[in-house]
């Protein structure tokens, strides 16, 4: 069975719509921001990841290493490397304000 919400998302990224969410994470008795995005642009699928401690964002500038941008020919790798950096796709959504690309 298809999942009609999985293929409604993957038909919205295809009309060149950015799609992902932010949250934060305890990991360690440390939070963390985590930001995660796709977006279709000249043919290609681009992903955003971007990690810091959430102590750490009035200087996030200096926090680069954190933030990785990669592009892909195919929405299925662009998802699979989402999902493998601790992206969950249902959370998936549309960006008010401010978005990462």
């Amino acid at each position: 069975m298809v999942d009609l919400k999985f293929e409604e998302l993957l038909n919205i990224i295809d009309k060149g719509l950015v799609k992902g969410y932010d949250e934060i994470r305890i990991i360690n008795n440390i939070r963390y921001f985590y930001q995660f995005a796709i977006k279709k642009e000249n043919g290609k699928y681009f992903t955003y990841f971007f990690s810091i401690p959430e102590s750490k964002m009035d200087t996030f500038e200096d926090y680069d290493d954190n933030e990785e941008i990669k592009d892909f020919s195919v929405i299925k790798e662009a998802i699979s490397y989402l999902i493998n950096r601790g992206a969950e796709i249902e959370k998936f959504t549309g960006f008010k304000g401010v978005k990462p690309f």
